[in-house]
Protein backbone atom coordinates (compact mmCIF):
# COMPACT_ATOMS: atom_id res chain seq x y z
CA UNK A 1 0.00 0.00 0.00
CA UNK A 2 1.10 3.57 -0.69
CA UNK A 3 1.26 6.07 2.24
CA UNK A 4 -2.10 7.54 1.30
CA UNK A 5 -3.67 4.09 1.49
CA UNK A 6 -4.17 3.60 -2.24
CA UNK A 7 -3.07 0.52 -4.10
CA UNK A 8 0.04 -0.07 -6.23
CA UNK A 9 -1.85 0.42 -9.49
CA UNK A 10 -3.09 3.84 -8.39
CA UNK A 11 0.43 4.82 -7.30
CA UNK A 12 1.93 3.83 -10.65
CA UNK A 13 -0.80 5.74 -12.43
CA UNK A 14 0.06 8.85 -10.43
CA UNK A 15 3.77 8.38 -11.22
CA UNK A 16 3.00 8.04 -14.94
CA UNK A 17 0.77 11.11 -14.75
CA UNK A 18 3.54 13.07 -13.05
CA UNK A 19 6.11 11.89 -15.59
CA UNK A 20 3.79 12.71 -18.50
CA UNK A 21 3.07 16.11 -16.98
CA UNK A 22 6.78 16.87 -16.84
CA UNK A 23 7.22 15.68 -20.41
CA UNK A 24 4.23 17.73 -21.54
CA UNK A 25 5.67 20.81 -19.85
CA UNK A 26 9.01 20.29 -21.62
CA UNK A 27 7.31 19.85 -24.98
CA UNK A 28 5.39 23.06 -24.47
CA UNK A 29 8.45 25.01 -23.45
CA UNK A 30 10.81 23.70 -26.12
CA UNK A 31 9.24 25.64 -29.04
CA UNK A 32 9.66 28.87 -27.10
CA UNK A 33 13.38 28.25 -26.81
CA UNK A 34 13.63 27.15 -30.45
CA UNK A 35 11.73 30.17 -31.75
CA UNK A 36 13.92 32.45 -29.66
CA UNK A 37 17.10 30.88 -31.02
CA UNK A 38 15.72 31.02 -34.55
CA UNK A 39 14.86 34.70 -34.18
CA UNK A 40 18.35 35.49 -32.89
CA UNK A 41 19.94 33.43 -35.67
CA UNK A 42 17.93 35.37 -38.25
CA UNK A 43 19.08 38.60 -36.62
CA UNK A 44 22.66 37.50 -37.13
CA UNK A 45 22.00 36.68 -40.81
CA UNK A 46 20.27 40.04 -41.29
CA UNK A 47 23.25 41.81 -39.76
CA UNK A 48 25.74 39.97 -41.97
CA UNK A 49 23.62 40.73 -45.02
CA UNK A 50 23.58 44.43 -44.13
CA UNK A 51 27.21 44.87 -43.06
CA UNK A 52 28.75 42.12 -45.27
CA UNK A 53 31.44 41.30 -42.67
CA UNK A 54 31.34 41.51 -38.87
CA UNK A 55 33.61 40.41 -36.06
CA UNK A 56 32.27 38.45 -33.09
CA UNK A 57 32.88 41.50 -30.90
CA UNK A 58 30.51 43.59 -33.09
CA UNK A 59 27.41 41.48 -32.46
CA UNK A 60 26.70 42.02 -28.73
CA UNK A 61 26.32 45.81 -29.08
CA UNK A 62 24.70 45.60 -32.50
CA UNK A 63 22.08 42.98 -31.66
CA UNK A 64 21.81 43.14 -27.87
CA UNK A 65 22.97 39.62 -27.13
CA UNK A 66 25.82 38.18 -25.09
CA UNK A 67 29.14 37.33 -26.70
CA UNK A 68 28.61 33.66 -25.78
CA UNK A 69 25.21 33.61 -27.50
CA UNK A 70 26.61 35.33 -30.58
CA UNK A 71 29.46 32.82 -30.78
CA UNK A 72 27.09 29.87 -30.40
CA UNK A 73 24.81 31.17 -33.15
CA UNK A 74 27.70 31.93 -35.52
CA UNK A 75 29.18 28.47 -34.95
CA UNK A 76 25.84 26.75 -35.60
CA UNK A 77 25.23 28.77 -38.76
CA UNK A 78 28.79 28.17 -39.93
CA UNK A 79 28.45 24.41 -39.40
CA UNK A 80 25.40 24.44 -41.67
CA UNK A 81 26.96 26.59 -44.39
CA UNK A 82 24.95 29.76 -43.80
CA UNK A 83 27.93 31.70 -42.43
CA UNK A 84 31.59 31.79 -43.51
CA UNK A 85 34.50 32.59 -41.18
CA UNK A 86 37.51 34.49 -42.51
CA UNK A 87 40.37 33.33 -40.30
CA UNK A 88 42.76 35.99 -41.56
CA UNK A 89 40.50 38.90 -40.58
CA UNK A 90 38.66 37.11 -37.75
CA UNK A 91 35.38 38.18 -39.32
CA UNK A 92 32.18 36.48 -40.41
CA UNK A 93 30.11 36.81 -43.57
CA UNK A 94 27.21 35.08 -45.29
CA UNK A 95 27.98 31.56 -46.48
CA UNK A 96 27.03 29.72 -49.69
CA UNK A 97 23.76 28.31 -48.34
CA UNK A 98 22.52 31.77 -47.42
CA UNK A 99 23.28 32.99 -50.92
CA UNK A 100 21.65 29.89 -52.43
CA UNK A 101 18.41 30.54 -50.52
CA UNK A 102 18.33 34.16 -51.56
CA UNK A 103 19.20 33.26 -55.11
CA UNK A 104 16.36 30.73 -55.46
CA UNK A 105 13.79 33.23 -54.28
CA UNK A 106 15.23 36.06 -56.35
CA UNK A 107 15.72 33.94 -59.47
CA UNK A 108 12.03 33.00 -59.73
CA UNK A 109 11.10 36.67 -59.68
CA UNK A 110 13.88 37.61 -62.08
CA UNK A 111 12.80 35.00 -64.63
CA UNK A 112 9.18 36.10 -64.29
CA UNK A 113 10.17 39.71 -64.86
CA UNK A 114 12.47 38.95 -67.81
CA UNK A 115 10.37 36.46 -69.77
CA UNK A 116 8.19 38.87 -71.80
CA UNK A 117 11.13 41.04 -72.86
CA UNK A 118 13.41 38.12 -73.75
CA UNK A 119 10.68 36.36 -75.71
CA UNK A 120 10.27 39.57 -77.68
CA UNK A 121 14.02 39.86 -78.26
CA UNK A 122 14.29 36.29 -79.46
CA UNK A 123 11.52 36.94 -81.96
CA UNK A 124 13.42 40.03 -83.15
CA UNK A 125 16.83 38.37 -83.49
CA UNK A 126 16.22 34.61 -83.82
CA UNK A 127 19.35 34.19 -81.67
CA UNK A 128 19.86 32.70 -78.20
CA UNK A 129 19.00 34.90 -75.20
CA UNK A 130 20.59 34.32 -71.80
CA UNK A 131 19.55 35.47 -68.34
CA UNK A 132 22.07 35.42 -65.48
CA UNK A 133 21.68 36.11 -61.77
CA UNK A 134 24.32 38.12 -59.93
CA UNK A 135 24.88 37.52 -56.26
CA UNK A 136 27.86 37.35 -53.94
CA UNK A 137 30.32 38.28 -56.69
CA UNK A 138 29.19 35.40 -58.90
CA UNK A 139 27.17 35.36 -62.10
CA UNK A 140 25.11 32.22 -62.84
CA UNK A 141 23.02 31.32 -65.90
CA UNK A 142 19.44 30.85 -64.69
CA UNK A 143 17.42 30.74 -67.92
CA UNK A 144 18.23 30.35 -71.60
CA UNK A 145 15.92 30.98 -74.55
CA UNK A 146 17.43 28.97 -77.42
CA UNK A 147 17.69 30.52 -80.85
CA UNK A 148 15.97 29.04 -83.86
CA UNK A 149 19.10 27.88 -85.68
CA UNK A 150 20.60 24.44 -85.12
CA UNK A 151 24.00 26.17 -84.90
CA UNK A 152 23.83 28.39 -81.83
CA UNK A 153 25.89 29.58 -78.89
CA UNK A 154 24.52 29.32 -75.37
CA UNK A 155 25.55 28.63 -71.82
CA UNK A 156 24.26 25.98 -69.44
CA UNK A 157 21.68 26.74 -66.74
CA UNK A 158 23.50 26.62 -63.42
CA UNK A 159 26.86 27.29 -65.06
CA UNK A 160 29.04 30.13 -63.79
CA UNK A 161 29.80 32.99 -66.16
CA UNK A 162 33.47 34.09 -66.45
CA UNK A 163 33.43 37.69 -65.26
CA UNK A 164 36.52 38.94 -67.12
CA UNK A 165 35.77 37.41 -70.52
CA UNK A 166 32.00 37.25 -71.06
CA UNK A 167 29.69 40.03 -72.18
CA UNK A 168 27.48 39.33 -69.16
CA UNK A 169 30.45 39.56 -66.79
CA UNK A 170 31.76 42.77 -68.35
CA UNK A 171 28.27 44.27 -68.13
CA UNK A 172 28.28 43.67 -64.37
CA UNK A 173 31.87 44.85 -63.90
CA UNK A 174 31.25 48.16 -65.65
CA UNK A 175 28.61 48.99 -63.02
CA UNK A 176 30.71 48.17 -59.96
CA UNK A 177 32.88 50.59 -57.93
CA UNK A 178 36.60 50.22 -58.65
CA UNK A 179 37.58 48.26 -55.55
CA UNK A 180 34.68 45.83 -55.87
CA UNK A 181 35.26 45.51 -59.61
CA UNK A 182 38.85 44.39 -59.05
CA UNK A 183 37.82 41.93 -56.35
CA UNK A 184 35.08 40.39 -58.49
CA UNK A 185 37.27 40.21 -61.61
CA UNK A 186 39.77 38.10 -59.70
CA UNK A 187 43.53 37.73 -59.64
CA UNK A 188 45.71 38.57 -62.60
CA UNK A 189 46.53 37.13 -64.98
CA UNK A 190 42.95 36.18 -65.77
CA UNK A 191 42.37 32.74 -67.32
CA UNK A 192 43.06 32.85 -71.05
CA UNK A 193 40.04 31.09 -72.54
CA UNK A 194 40.87 31.93 -76.17
CA UNK A 195 43.61 33.84 -77.97
CA UNK A 196 41.41 36.95 -77.72
CA UNK A 197 40.70 36.87 -73.96
CA UNK A 198 41.93 39.87 -71.96
CA UNK A 199 44.18 38.67 -69.15
CA UNK A 200 45.01 41.86 -67.22
CA UNK A 201 43.04 44.54 -65.42
CA UNK A 202 44.45 47.41 -67.49
CA UNK A 203 43.08 46.02 -70.77
CA UNK A 204 39.83 45.06 -69.09
CA UNK A 205 39.37 48.56 -67.65
CA UNK A 206 39.87 50.04 -71.13
CA UNK A 207 37.11 47.79 -72.45
CA UNK A 208 34.78 48.71 -69.61
CA UNK A 209 35.18 52.44 -70.30
CA UNK A 210 34.19 51.84 -73.91
CA UNK A 211 31.26 49.62 -72.97
CA UNK A 212 29.98 52.14 -70.42
CA UNK A 213 29.81 54.72 -73.19
CA UNK A 214 27.97 52.30 -75.49
CA UNK A 215 25.52 51.16 -72.80
CA UNK A 216 26.18 47.47 -73.50
CA UNK A 217 29.12 45.06 -73.30
CA UNK A 218 30.68 42.87 -75.98
CA UNK A 219 32.38 39.50 -75.81
CA UNK A 220 34.06 39.13 -79.20
CA UNK A 221 35.27 35.53 -79.15
CA UNK A 222 36.86 35.85 -75.70
CA UNK A 223 35.03 32.87 -74.18
CA UNK A 224 34.71 30.66 -77.28
CA UNK A 225 36.39 31.23 -80.63
CA UNK A 226 33.73 31.92 -83.21
CA UNK A 227 31.16 33.02 -80.63
CA UNK A 228 29.98 36.55 -79.98
CA UNK A 229 27.84 38.02 -77.20
CA UNK A 230 26.20 41.39 -76.56
CA UNK A 231 25.04 41.99 -72.99
CA UNK A 232 23.67 44.54 -70.55
CA UNK A 233 23.30 44.55 -66.76
CA UNK A 234 19.93 44.48 -65.00
CA UNK A 235 19.56 47.07 -62.25
CA UNK A 236 16.52 47.34 -59.97
CA UNK A 237 14.64 50.58 -59.43
CA UNK A 238 16.55 51.14 -56.19
CA UNK A 239 19.92 50.68 -57.86
CA UNK A 240 20.74 47.08 -56.95
CA UNK A 241 22.63 44.96 -59.48
CA UNK A 242 20.42 41.94 -60.19
CA UNK A 243 22.13 40.19 -63.08
CA UNK A 244 22.31 40.54 -66.83
CA UNK A 245 20.85 39.54 -70.16
CA UNK A 246 22.69 38.75 -73.36
CA UNK A 247 22.27 37.69 -76.94
CA UNK A 248 24.77 35.12 -78.19
CA UNK A 249 25.47 33.46 -81.49
CA UNK A 250 28.13 32.63 -84.06
CA UNK A 251 30.19 35.75 -84.83
CA UNK A 252 29.32 35.76 -88.58
CA UNK A 253 25.61 36.07 -87.71
CA UNK A 254 26.31 38.99 -85.35
CA UNK A 255 28.48 41.31 -87.46
CA UNK A 256 29.49 44.79 -86.26
CA UNK A 257 26.76 46.30 -88.41
CA UNK A 258 24.21 44.74 -86.03
CA UNK A 259 26.00 45.49 -82.74
CA UNK A 260 24.51 48.88 -82.12
CA UNK A 261 20.97 47.82 -83.03
CA UNK A 262 21.02 44.63 -80.96
CA UNK A 263 23.11 46.16 -78.19
CA UNK A 264 20.65 49.00 -77.68
CA UNK A 265 17.76 46.53 -77.77
CA UNK A 266 19.48 44.46 -75.07
CA UNK A 267 20.16 47.55 -72.95
CA UNK A 268 16.54 48.73 -73.26
CA UNK A 269 15.26 45.26 -72.38
CA UNK A 270 17.57 45.11 -69.33
CA UNK A 271 16.14 48.43 -68.13
CA UNK A 272 12.60 47.09 -68.56
CA UNK A 273 13.47 43.89 -66.68
CA UNK A 274 14.86 45.92 -63.78
CA UNK A 275 11.64 47.92 -63.54
CA UNK A 276 9.48 44.79 -63.91
CA UNK A 277 11.47 43.01 -61.21
CA UNK A 278 10.87 45.88 -58.81
CA UNK A 279 7.14 45.70 -59.59
CA UNK A 280 7.13 41.92 -59.00
CA UNK A 281 8.83 42.49 -55.65
CA UNK A 282 6.18 45.09 -54.87
CA UNK A 283 8.70 47.40 -53.25
CA UNK A 284 12.38 48.16 -52.92
CA UNK A 285 14.61 46.04 -50.73
CA UNK A 286 12.97 45.89 -47.27
CA UNK A 287 14.58 47.94 -44.54
CA UNK A 288 15.46 46.02 -41.38
CA UNK A 289 15.70 47.03 -37.77
CA UNK A 290 19.45 47.41 -37.98
CA UNK A 291 21.07 50.84 -37.78
CA UNK A 292 22.31 52.23 -41.11
CA UNK A 293 25.78 51.10 -42.18
CA UNK A 294 28.30 53.84 -41.61
CA UNK A 295 30.05 54.95 -44.78
CA UNK A 296 33.49 56.44 -44.95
Amino acid sequence: MWPDGSGIAAGLARRRATRDSVRFTLVLRQPKRSVGSLARGLQVLDALGEYEELKLSDLPDLLGMSRATAFRLLTTLQDRGYVDHNASTHSYGLGPKAFALGSRSKVARLVRAAEPMLNRLRALTDETLNLADYQGGRLIYVRIWDGVSTLRMSGVVGGEVPMHASGLGKGILMKLPEAERKAVAGSEPFPKLTERTVTNMSDLEAQLVQFSELGYAVDDQEVVMGGLCLAAPIVSSDGKLLGGISISGPAPRLPKSLHDRYGRAIADAATEVGVAFSVVMGKSEPSGALPPKSRA
